[in-house]
Order: C-alpha cells, then structure tokens, then sequence
C-alpha cells in the first residue's frame, strides 16, 4: 500500500531536532498525536470496504519513531484493494489464491443465508464443496475481469486531515501550557 502522509506544519517545525526539545515536552506531545493516529485509524476503518472484515479488523496504529505514527493494515493484500488488479487497471491477469479467498466468500454465502451442517456430516461435506466451488468462481472472475480499485486511504486521509491538524495544534499548545507551567512552578 502506499503510504499517504498527512504533514502537519506545527508538528514539522518540532521535530526539526527532537535531542534538542526537553524530555518532558516530548512526552506532553505523545498523547495528542496518538489520538490523531486514532482518528485516522478510526476514518480508514470508516472508509474500508466492509465486505472485507479481516481488513477492517487488520488496521493498526503503529509507533515508527518518537511523534511519530503509521496507520496501515495489517493484511498484505489492501494493496490490491487500493490499487485493483488485472485487467480492471490495465494490468496483466492472474489467478489469485483460492485459499485467501475463502473467508471472503464464506462471508458472503452466510450473509444470504447459507448454513454449514455439523463437522464430518453430508451435509457438512456437501457446504464445504460449495464453498470450494464458490471461491474457484470468484478467483476466475478476478482472474477474468480483475478488481477496480478502491482508494479508501485517500478518502480516509481527506476526510480526517482538518481534524488530526486540529486535534495536533490544540495538543500542542496544550502540551507548551503544562511544560510552561510546570517549570515556573519549581
């Protein structure tokens, strides 16, 4: 997946060199940029296609580095989502993983209504050749016909920048406030 970067003004001039900011402001600032990296977790788990549960489920807020986060998930095909695949984008055909598939299809044959017998029953038997058959179905179509894409990061991060900008400079200031405050008190 690409990675979308929301630069934030306030936070760059900070971290021009973070050895020269004093430790205890560096710590009033970790707060305000984990709940940025929340909201912006929250917005992607928003915009990601919902038929995709194991990618709604998959997205994480990660520390890279002191004020700094990523917000990615953690399933390594969201790139194919992001980008589509085959010949939907010009790309060259392939026949994905039939296995990888399986929970999505499964997914989709429960929600119109599909049962699973008990283990080692016919029936049972008969859900799981279904199953195999539904996602051979789908990979040939994806094979066929390719994915389109789908760029939720884009939706998400224009969609929350004003916010993770806003929540950032209120941080901030906040965080100068009680170091500030804090030193004259000593």
């Amino acid at each position: 997946m690409r990675l979308r970067t929301i630069d934030v003004s306030a936070i760059q001039a900070l971290r021009g060199d973070l050895s020269k900011m004093p430790a205890g402001l560096r710590a009033e600032l970790e707060a305000p940029i984990d709940r940025a990296a929340d909201e912006a977790a929250r917005a992607l788990r928003d915009e990601a296609p919902k038929a995709f549960s194991n990618l709604v489920n998959s997205i994480r807020v990660f520390s890279t580095g002191e004020l700094e986060r990523i917000v990615r998930p953690g399933v390594d095909w969201a790139q194919y989502v992001v980008s589509g695949t085959g010949p939907a984008v010009g790309h060259a055909r392939y026949f994905p993983d039939v296995d990888n598939l399986l929970p999505y299809v499964q997914q989709s044959l429960r929600a119109g209504g599909w049962k699973v017998g008990k283990k080692g029953s016919k029936a049972r038997i008969s859900a799981d050749a279904e199953l195999m058959s539904a996602a051979h179905a789908a990979a040939w179509s994806i094979y066929v016909h390719g994915t389109r894409p789908n760029p939720f990061d884009d939706r998400a991060a224009e969609k929350v920048e004003a916010r993770v900008e806003e929540i950032l400079k209120q941080g901030i200031a906040a965080g100068m406030e009680r170091f500030i405050g804090r030193g004259t008190q000593q």
